[in-house]
């Protein structure tokens, strides 16, 4: 089964994947793996994936069966990805050279807090900034 991010949107379009209201906005898979929404695909002309350029059949289009997230993951994602982005922000102005050294050492320190809190998940939104 493939799990789709809640941010997940068609490379094509930029529209996000949409999961029960609009069939054509859900995610197709295409022989070479690439995946995009079905109106895109179907607008395609020569039938070629945008990504690689390898050629694709119309009717070899696969909808793909996806399950959302919970909605408790959701939200305590929401909330830590907030989090990161704070500590990303601290980060970012405790690192100009008029920086004071105590604000430094205090966001070195939250960052080491933080990573010691955290595993390191492959899909985590820390390891796609650090």
């Amino acid at each position: 089964m493939l799990v789709v991010h809640p941010a997940s949107t068609c490379d094509i379009c930029l529209d996000p994947y949409s999961i029960t209201a609009e069939p054509v906005k859900s995610p197709h898979a295409i022989a070479c793996g690439h995946t995009f929404c079905l109106t895109c695909l179907r607008n395609l002309s020569p039938s070629a994936c945008p990504l690689c350029r390898k050629t694709f059949r119309q009717d070899s289009i696969k909808k793909l069966h996806i399950a959302e997230l919970p909605e408790l993951d959701r939200a305590s994602e929401g909330a830590e990805n907030a989090q990161l982005l704070s500590l990303l922000q601290r980060v970012a102005l405790a690192s100009t050279e008029d920086a004071p050294d105590d604000e430094v050492v205090q966001v070195l320190a939250e960052v080491d807090e933080w990573l010691s809190q955290h595993s390191e998940d492959s899909n985590s939104v820390s390891n796609l900034l650090f």
